[in-house]
């Protein structure tokens, strides 16, 4: 099963199921009706009409994804839409994902409920509207960003570090093997931690524990790196880079993306650093592109950061973002533009911005996703020339597009300009930053969508016209500034008490009329709130006048609704009569304003507080008399902190109080305290009365209290410090009195005497710190202090300061504390500073190694080109600049034969020379093998060449050595700059003016002139010291022409025709024929030119004729005159066959020995003298044409495969599931009249133990043995088909004379199965759970049939893992009966129809009653029972027994809360919790605080949990046991001996005590060995000091065996059976 469009592109969308499908729903008699637009459109093949229930349950059973049937009947089973109804709620929706076809679908299902206003009766409007492709595009794009990161990372996980969770995004490395897909990350940090080699695994462990990531992310680390050697599965060491780095973050969850990357050691040290540096830039800006995607819902901010680090990591002047308009528009506009210089580039080109804008976007339509560069304006294809135009004008020298797609069809560029480095690494940048350009315009777009929601058919048809509150609908006209109605619905005529013309004829041009004269600032103001986009709903109360000018209170709701097709902009306003609400406020009003203290009514709305009203002693208290001007009082800091803190008691409508400072309007600051009380809701929002105490005179008094504990506190902390220095110096800044104090030494009495500096910082950092740090420092010490002082904080920092020595500045490192008061304000900076010269000055040495070339001391590549580039850009030539590149000739012949070490020696010689020849202060440096720069400052041309002249001297040498001697010598190659040039363009000449000197014979200089050609610098190159033929020059136009026509076909075929007869016209050919090489090595013709005039060449063409031509080592065979009569034997053979040439040449393209293509050109006219160039071309021709020929017959093949694909499981041959529908109906209707079929739906046992033990390939293995099995089966039946759904799930079809024929022949299938796998696995239980489902007569639907043999099969799957089930029809009706139990329960809930029912436990020997079991019982509206058996396995398969369980578990806490406010002391109960709910994260958290918030003892309540739980994840079982008996709660095993747990498991667990099971009691009266074990098995238990309770005793003949092997307690129906809670009291608590 696969959603639709994602990866296994088979599946197709139903285009019929795509359409909005809408009900109508009376909720009185819960009768539903499809609204008659839909009638066609009835793809649930349901009636169109009938009981609601019905409806739910066929979509439920049907449609339902099984991971969302719970949240779709929380909203939409029918007891619960009513109690929506019940509860005001008048809008629900989720989305929901539905399967049809085994594709599927999302829907976006919402219900409307609204009265209507003449028969009073309450419906609800039911719509399922499709978001399949919004899905999809999140998805793909989000794919196409983590296929991007793999470009860089070989394992990128996503981790939810408050929920302490890993899911895995993407791994191509086995270095990580042994970890799963997704899990716990605590886990995932201790296996990844077992396999360090290189550090402190304790660290590492210490360092990646969630909550300190967290507490790192929160101090505003962005991110964590972690350089660490690991051992991979191989045994060998790995080098890996992690990367820890922030992503989404809200109020309640904390998110990271982990990134790994393998750091290739096999490379030298220098090239690796420098690898790791590229690829770093890279990861840092995925990593900061992923930061600020997930954790920022502004789309404008989201481009404006990828713009901003665009430009930071390509060095880039600026960067700027194009996109279409709409789908339909031939425009780009620009939607984002960036640049740190605040260069402006124009939107439009001064020539045609249009036109520009369309040219770049041709670019990248041509290749998506794919850069165009264009790096100057000089050699610029005139195919560009609008952008070559927009380049000069505004002085770009390299830039770089690339193409950027949504999933809405829209297209867009983003481009940088002026690029200044990382140009090797370009194409992977603006890859990746066009695809996050995507995902954010994506996202945009889905935004917009869900704004646009409310606009829809059906709620402007039932709700708009039927609903109490009145509606009016009015545009906004940019142009005008100005609002228009534009309609009203019949409500709103009510309010106002005016017909509809007559609304729309006096309200037309001015809406506000209706609003008194007082209130119409307070409409404007939320009306503009929308218009301005500074809020997507905006509500207020006002007062209206109708006709007679009688006043009405009302409640205004406005939101947006943008017209798509249209573009305008209209707001929608619902009014509410709120009227008698008002009159009933004002006759409490003085109850009201009786309140202690300061009283305001406000509701809680979108996480933040709306005012509503106060009473006239809050207004006094604010000094205010008008009630516009209270909502400031929500703004102030400290009062939205407060807000933020306690969101979840406003949530959750609980009272609570709290203090703290505001500010008013007049700047005084007060103190308050905030009782907040939840006093009823607002429209389904909380509405709370917050009563406020002024407490300023207490708070003061505390403060002048707190300001004496403030000094005793700074004084310790000064004494603290001085206890941890040596020989370091005390430092205090005091900021009240802007005073530094300096204790002189360690030696400090009590008094805090010291050397004291006032007006320390000054007015705007203009004070006396100047006469003691280094003026160097300023700037930087000014943010230090700021930083200091803005918070309480800590932190450590580096200066120059002259506090040891007024003459002389030295290096000092200040560890330094912030202390705040109680409000938050920093009062005191308290340091201790420690001298750090020598530390610098170390460190210095250091940066001068790096910077150097470690074999001859010079300056390195990335070294020498900085300090250039600094002189380039700080410092004016007073002369020229001259830049010498410098290369050795012959010094290759020095490695090979004197050796590498006596080369190295030369180098060195050479280095020493160039050190002596040039001044001190010109930058000199080595940046290759044998390639030295020397940079000369301030200097002229003479001087420079006179320089360059005496190196060549200096470096011509012979040298001698194992018989051989070389000689060396330089060739030296000259740029100047006056103009302010940078290095790279200064380098790319003294490159070229270099190579000249090489060919002009070496052991030279040459100056660089703007005449010397670049192509003829790159043909004349060294490759290792050997210099490029000169002959391989070739017809540049043509083979320029192949390259673009062949990399941009889609036809290679016509595109190779097409190139044949361009290359004949060009060259005067008469003839040319392409052959290529079958499977089987023979030649035969693919291509000719011209088609029909060379026939007999094609024909005679043949293996031995091309045996006969001798090739030269180019792959080139030549003749000059086909009639010569010198021609060799082969020759004149040769030509009999091609006598009408009177030229010929013919190419050949090899591939490992192997002949691909053969190219023969011809000329039947000349006799020809073919040139170098000739044949360098057309052998280039050959090579082109074969790369493309191999790539067509590849695509050609991948076609074949994806056809066979199409209908095949890849790895088993089998049909797939779609195909397999297809051919199984096929059969069955064919031949269902003659013949016996069944369906078997066949799931394979055991699969997991063979994929976790044996790894994938065996797994593999396993399911194509399986697959070869059911091949056979059908291969003897004669007629059936089978696939294999997914994983290890397979359908098959299979006919037979009979039922019992069909049985006989999938037994014996299955009996080979397991006889072969059993061999393979014995310790593995392979086995098979198989439904079965024989095909009706009155057969309509394969979907149907497939769906019985699956419910079929999960029968088989619970009863026994290993056995088969026929399909009956009680098994639909069982489904259905879950759905209802599972849709009834919250009702159930809330009537209390879940009842606590206790089993008493007993004492053996007193028979007194020592606890109790709680147990659930469902009590029917007939008042009978249901039993867990009926109710918890449909809970625990949809996942609501965790719901269930904490029910029962509160039940229990609130009867021992009402046992001890009477008086009485409770007994221990246990309480029983499902295996699902024991491993969910926070299990042990919430039990705890529930117990906790009832005030009941911990020892009370004894956890109950089942043998089974113990099986998956045992060791987080075992963690959260010991977590409850270390908080005193005990810990209980029930049913034991019915699951798979071992004695020595049990005897280690942290478990208190143990339930046998009652098995073990059955035939104790009757067998002496069953006596035996049973004393024997818990001799060994209670050895363990673990008790033991016996469940089930049912005969005193029990209860004497138990007590006589010294057994004292247990429970049955012996003593008692479950009953009623008021039962159970009367007789054993209340007695």
């Amino acid at each position: 099963m696969a959603v639709i469009g994602c990866n296994g592109g088979n599946n197709r969308m139903d285009s019929n199921f795509l359409k909005e499908y809408i009900i109508n729903v009376d909720l009185e008699t819960m009768q539903y009706k499809t609204i008659s637009e839909n009638e066609d459109n009835n793809y649930f093949n349901i009636p169109l009409a009938g009981k609601y229930q019905e409806f739910i349950h066929r979509i439920a059973m049907n449609f339902v994804h099984p991971d969302d049937l719970g949240k779709f009947l929380d909203e939409f089973f029918p007891e619960n839409l009513k109690r929506s109804m019940e509860n005001n709620v008048n809008v629900v929706g989720d989305e929901v994902r539905l399967i049809y076809n085994n594709n599927v679908y999302w829907k976006n299902i919402n219900s409307v409920i609204y009265q209507d206003k003449n028969n009073r009766k309450y419906y609800a409007v039911i719509s399922f509207s499709d978001i399949t492709e919004k899905k999809i595009i999140k998805t793909e794009n989000e794919r196409l960003l983590y296929e991007t990161a793999s470009q860089v990372y070989n394992f990128v996980f996503a981790v939810n570090l408050t929920k302490n969770n890993y899911s895995v995004i993407m791994k191509n490395s086995s270095f990580l093997n042994g970890i799963s897909s997704k899990g716990s990350f605590s886990s995932f940090v201790s296996l990844f931690a077992s396999r360090i080699t290189s550090v402190n695994k304790n660290d590492f462990l210490e360092q990646c524990r969630a909550e300190n990531i967290i507490s790192e992310f929160k101090n505003g680390k962005s991110e964590i790196i972690f350089k660490i050697r690991i051992q991979n599965d191989m045994k060998k060491d790995e080098w890996i880079l992690m990367t820890i780095t922030e992503a989404a973050v809200s109020e309640t969850e904390v998110n990271a993306v982990v990134l790994c990357r393998c750091i290739d050691l096999k490379k030298n040290e220098a090239v690796r650093k420098a690898d790791i540096s590229v690829n770093d830039s890279t990861a840092g800006f995925i990593s900061h592109c992923f930061n600020f995607v997930y954790s920022e819902n502004n789309i404008s901010v989201c481009v404006n950061n990828l713009l901003k680090e665009l430009t930071e990591i390509l060095g880039a002047e600026y960067a700027s973002l194009f996109f279409q308009d709409d789908e339909n528009s031939a425009s780009v506009a620009r939607i984002g533009y960036y640049s740190p210089s605040g260069k402006i580039i124009p939107e439009n080109d001064v020539v045609s911005g249009y036109k520009y804008n369309c040219e770049l976007r041709n670019i990248t339509d041509e290749a998506e996703f794919s850069e165009v560069m264009f790096t100057d304006t000089e050699n610029m294809s005139e195919k560009y020339p609008l952008v070559k135009k927009h380049m000069q004008n505004n002085n770009i020298k390299n830039s770089a597009a690339s193409g950027v797609s949504s999933g809405y069809q829209q297209k867009g560029y983003i481009s940088a300009g002026n690029i200044t480095k990382n140009q090797s690494g370009i194409s992977s940048i603006m890859k990746i930053a066009a695809l996050f350009a995507g995902f954010m315009l994506d996202r945009k777009f889905l935004i917009n969508a869900g704004d646009n929601r409310r606009n829809h058919s059906i709620f402007l048809e039932l709700a708009y016209n039927k609903t109490h509150n009145g509606i009016i609908q009015f545009e906004y006209i940019k142009n005008e500034k100005a609002v228009h109605l534009i309609d009203c619905n019949e409500a709103f005529c009510h309010i106002v008490d005016c017909p509809v013309d007559v609304v729309k004829r006096y309200f037309s041009y001015n809406f506000f009329k209706f609003v008194v004269d007082e209130d119409r600032i307070k409409t404007f103001n939320a009306a503009h709130a929308i218009i301005s986009n500074e809020k997507r709903n905006s509500s207020t109360e006002v007062r209206i006048l109708n006709k007679d000018g009688d006043i009405r209170w009302v409640h205004i709701n406005m939101f947006r609704i943008e017209d798509e097709q249209s573009g305008r902009f209209i707001i929608q306003a619902e009014f509410t009569d709120i009227t008698e609400l008002k009159q009933e406020q004002l006759e409490k009003g003085i109850v009201y304003d009786a309140m202690p203290g300061f009283s305001i009514k406000c509701v809680f709305k979108n996480s933040f507080l709306e005012f509503l009203s106060a009473n006239e002693k809050f207004y006094e208290f604010l000094g205010i008399s008008d009630s516009e001007n209270i909502p400031y009082i929500f703004s102030d800091s400290n009062f939205t902190k407060y807000t933020a803190s306690h969101t979840n008691d406003f949530i959750n409508r609980k009272s609570f109080y709290d203090s703290f400072m505001i500010t008013l309007a007049d700047g005084r600051k007060k103190w308050i305290t905030v009782s907040a009380k939840c006093i009823g809701t607002n429209y389904g929002y909380p509405l709370y009365m917050l009563v406020i105490i002024d407490i300023t005179e207490r708070e003061e008094a505390y403060i002048n209290l707190e300001k004496a504990n403030m000094e005793l506190k700074i004084r310790a902390e000064r004494y603290s410090l001085i206890e941890k220095s040596t020989e370091e110096k005390i430092i205090e800044y005091d900021v009240k009195s802007d005073s530094l104090i300096i204790q002189e030494s360690s030696e400090v009495d009590i008094a805090g005497s010291a050397r004291k500096i006032e007006n320390y910082l000054g007015n705007d950092f203009n004070g006396n710190f100047k006469s003691i740090i280094c003026p160097d420092d300023y700037d930087y010490y000014i943010k230090l202090m700021k930083k200091a002082l803005e918070v309480s904080s800590k932190g450590s920092a580096d200066y120059r300061t002259n506090l040891h020595d007024n003459s002389s500045y030295k290096w000092y490192r200040s560890y330094y504390t912030s202390v705040a008061d109680k409000s938050g304000e920093v009062v005191r900076l308290i340091a201790r500073i420690k001298n750090i010269e020598n530390e610098r000055t170390t460190q210095k040495k250091l940066e001068l190694q790096i910077k150097s070339d470690p074999m001859t001391g010079l300056l390195n590549k990335i070294a020498v080109k900085s300090e250039i580039s600094d002189v380039l850009l700080d410092m004016p030539p007073l002369y020229y600049h001259a830049m010498m590149m410098i290369d050795i000739d012959n010094f290759k012949s020095v490695n090979d034969n004197l050796g590498h070490m006596f080369g190295d020696a030369v180098l060195k010689n050479i280095a020493s020379a160039i050190r002596r020849t040039f001044r001190s202060s010109d930058i000199i440096g080595r940046i290759g093998g044998d390639e030295f720069i020397v940079f000369m400052k301030n200097t002229s041309i003479e001087n420079a060449e006179m320089k360059a002249r005496e190196l060549c001297n200096s470096i011509k040498r012979t040298y001698s050595g194992n018989g051989k001697t070389v000689e060396i010598s330089c060739s030296i190659g000259i740029s100047y700059s006056k103009d302010n040039e940078d290095y790279d363009t200064l380098f790319e000449k003294a490159d070229t003016a270099m190579y000249c000197s090489k060919k002009n014979g070496r052991n030279g200089y040459t100056s660089y002139s703007e005449n010397m050609q670049k192509s003829e610098h790159e043909l004349t190159r060294e490759d290792c010291g050997a210099v490029h033929a000169s002959n391989k020059a070739f017809d540049m136009e043509i083979i320029s022409f192949a390259l673009s026509l062949m990399s941009n076909s889609k036809d290679i075929d016509s595109s190779i025709n097409i190139l044949l007869e361009q290359t004949g016209n060009r060259f005067d050919m008469t003839d040319i024929v392409l052959f290529e090489c079958d499977e089987c090595g023979e030649l035969f013709p693919s291509n000719s030119w011209p088609e029909r005039e060379n026939s007999e060449i094609i024909s005679s063409m043949n293996q031995s004729n091309y045996n006969m031509m001798e090739f030269d080592s180019r792959g080139v065979f030549c003749v000059e005159n086909c009639h010569n009569s010198d021609s060799s034997v082969s020759e004149k053979t040769l030509f009999l066959d091609y006598k009408c040439f009177k030229s010929l040449i013919a190419v050949k393209s090899d591939d490992n020995a192997v002949l691909k293509v053969l190219l023969l050109f011809g000329d039947r006219k000349n006799v020809r003298k073919w040139s170098d160039i000739q044949k360098n071309t057309f052998y280039e021709l050959s090579r082109i044409i074969s790369v493309f020929t191999t790539l067509r017959d590849e695509r050609r093949k991948d076609k074949e495969k994806i056809a066979l694909l199409k209908t095949t499981d890849a790895l088993t041959g089998l049909y797939n599931f779609e195909a397999f529908k297809i051919k199984a109906e096929e059969i069955i209707v064919k031949n269902k009249k003659s013949r016996t079929f069944a369906l078997f739906y066949m799931d394979i046992n055991g699969f997991t133990y063979v994929n976790d033990n044996f790894g994938y390939n065996a797994g593999d293995r396993l399911l194509c043995d399986f697959a070869g099995c059911v091949k056979d089966t059908i291969k003897d039946a004669g007629i059936g088909c089978a696939c294999r759904v997914y994983s290890d799930y397979f359908l098959m079809l299979l006919s037979g004379e009979s039922r019992s024929d069909v049985m006989l022949k999938i037994k014996s299938s299955n009996d080979r199965f397991f006889d072969m796998e059993r061999r393979a696995y014995p310790a593995g239980s392979i086995g098979l759970s198989t439904g079965i489902y024989f095909i009706s007569d009155d057969f309509t639907d394969i979907t149907i049939s497939i769906d019985n043999a699956d419910l079929a099969r999960k029968k088989a799957k619970r009863t026994n893992q290993n056995t088969y089930e026929i399909y009956t029809a009680d098994l639909r009706l069982s489904r259905s009966n879950e759905l209802s139990i599972i849709g009834e329960l919250y009702r159930a809930m809330e009537k209390g129809k879940i009842e606590l029912f206790l089993q008493p436990k007993f004492s053996l020997d007193t028979r007194q009653v020592i606890g109790a079991e709680a147990l659930a019982r469902w009590r029917n509206d007939d008042c009978s029972l249901k039993y867990p058996s009926e109710f918890v396995p449909a809970l625990e398969k949809i996942g609501y027994i965790v719901k269930l369980d904490f029910y029962m578990y509160e039940q229990v806490l609130k009867c021992m809360r009402k046992w001890i406010d009477r008086g009485i002391k409770p007994i221990p109960v246990s309480v029983n919790f499902s295996r699902k709910n024991s491993l969910e994260d926070g299990f042990y958290e919430r039990v705890y605080n529930l117990a906790e918030a009832y005030g009941i003892d911990n020892s009370l309540v004894e956890i109950e949990t089942t043998e089974s739980t113990f099986i998956n994840d045992i060791n987080k079982m075992l963690e959260t046991m010991r977590r409850f008996q270390n908080a005193g709660f005990k810990v209980d095993i029930d049913d034991f001996g019915t699951g798979y747990s071992s004695l020595n498991m049990l005897v280690s667990a942290p478990v208190d005590v143990v339930k046998i099971d009652k098995s073990f009691l059955k035939n104790i009266e009757d067998s002496q060995y069953e006596r035996d074990y049973v004393k024997q098995m818990c001799k060994m238990i209670s050895t363990a000091n673990k008790d033991i309770i016996f469940e089930g005793v049912e005969t005193e003949e029990q209860a004497q065996f138990l007590l006589e092997c010294g057994f004292t307690m247990a429970q049955g129906y012996l003593f008692e059976k479950p009953i009623p809670l008021e039962e159970f009291e009367n007789k054993y608590i209340f007695k």
